[in-house]
């Protein structure tokens, strides 16, 4: 496999991430993208587009 083919499957990609209006303001969002970006370093990722 070439070297681009790697690092394109090693890209991951948040598309949208929404919460509700009732949830907002408490630091959830946050917390959440620390999730997301939790899983994908622990899988490898080397990069996630935005």
């Amino acid at each position: 496999m070439q070297t681009r083919e790697m690092e394109e499957k090693m890209v991951c990609e948040l598309q949208k991430l929404y919460i509700a209006p009732e949830v907002q303001g408490i630091g959830l969002l946050k917390k959440l993208m620390k999730v997301a970006l939790n899983f994908a370093k622990e899988n490898f990722y080397i990069k996630m587009k935005d």
